[in-house]
C-alpha cells in the first residue's frame, strides 16, 4: 500500500505461507534425527493460521479497520439480508471513521464474516487432522482463508493499493496455487496418529511457557504501539474539595 506507519498482515501470512515449507526443509536438514513430517506440520500451521485468522477479526472489528462497503451501495438482496446485522462504527480514532469518513454509517459486517468462515475453516481443518487426513487439513484451511480472501475484496470499502486486482488476492490466489503444489510434492503420512492430548501436555511444559512469552512481549513491543493514533493524559484540580 505504500504506507510508512501500518503493518499489512496479509503480506506477512503470504511470507509465511511461502516460508514455511523452505523452514521445514532447513530444519530437517540441520537436524535429521529430529525431523518433521512436512505436510502434517504444514497442516498444524495452516490449521491455527486459520484459527488465528478468525480471532483477528475481533481486532478488525475493535478498531473499525478491514471495513466493508456502505450497506447503501450493495445491492438489494444484501441490503436485506444485513439490514438488522450490520456495523456502525463510532470515534474518530476508528480508520472506518478517519480513513472511509463512514463513522455511524451502516456498512457490512465483513470482518465478522471474514472470522465466521476462517474458524469454520479451522475446524474442518482439525478434524481433517485429527482423523489422520493431513493433506486435506493443510488444503481446507488453505483454501478457505486464501479463496475468501481473494472473494471478500469486492465487499470491502477500506484501501488496498487502489488497484482493480490488489496486491492481496494476488498473494492469495498465488498462495493457494504453492500450497496445492507442495502438498502433492511431499509425502503426507505419520507414523504415529495425532493426539490433541499430547498437544496439551506440550504446550503446558515450561519450556514452551517462557518461550510464548518472550514470543507475546516480542509481538507487543514491535506491533503493539500504534503509529497512527495517540493519545494524550491531563489533570485537574476538584476545587470543591481543596
Amino acid at each position: 500500500e505504500n504506507k510508512a506507519f501500518t503493518f499489512t498482515i496479509g503480506g506477512a501470512s503470504f511470507v509465511g505461507i511461502i516460508l514455511a515449507p523452505i523452514v521445514l526443509l532447513g530444519i530437517n536438514y540441520l537436524w535429521p534425527g529430529e525431523s518433521l513430517p512436512p505436510i502434517p506440520t504444514l497442516a498444524a500451521l495452516l490449521i491455527s493460521f486459520s484459527l488465528g485468522e478468525g480471532i483477528g477479526r475481533l481486532g478488525c472489528i475493535s478498531f473499525g479497520c478491514c471495513y466493508g462497503k456502505p450497506l447503501s451501495t450493495c445491492s438489494p438482496f444484501l441490503q436485506h439480508m444485513f439490514r438488522k446485522f450490520h456495523f456502525r462504527f463510532k470515534g474518530e480514532t476508528k480508520k472506518v471513521a478517519y480513513e472511509g469518513k463512514l463513522e455511524a454509517v451502516p456498512v457490512l459486517p465483513i470482518q465478522a464474516i471474514t472470522a465466521i468462515i476462517s474458524i469454520l475453516g479451522y475446524l474442518l481443518g482439525l478434524t481433517c487432522f485429527l482423523n489422520g487426513w493431513f493433506l486435506a487439513a493443510l488444503l481446507i484451511p488453505a483454501f478457505v482463508t486464501q479463496m475468501w480472501r481473494l472473494y471478500s475484496e469486492r465487499w470491502r470499502a477500506d484501501f488496498r493499493g487502489g488497484q482493480d486486482f490488489s496486491a492481496y488476492q494476488r498473494m492469495a490466489l498465488i498462495g493457494c496455487i504453492y500450497l496445492f503444489i507442495v502438498g502433492w510434492a511431499f509425502p503426507s503420512s505419520l507414523s504415529t496418529p495425532p493426539r490433541i492430548m499430547w498437544g496439551f501436555e506440550t504446550v503446558w511444559s515450561p519450556e514452551v511457557l517462557i518461550f510464548l512469552q518472550f514470543l507475546w512481549v516480542g509481538i507487543f513491543l514491535f506491533m503493539g504501539r500504534s503509529k497512527v493514533t495517540g493519545s494524550s493524559m491531563s489533570f485537574f484540580i476538584h476545587g470543591e474539595r481543596v
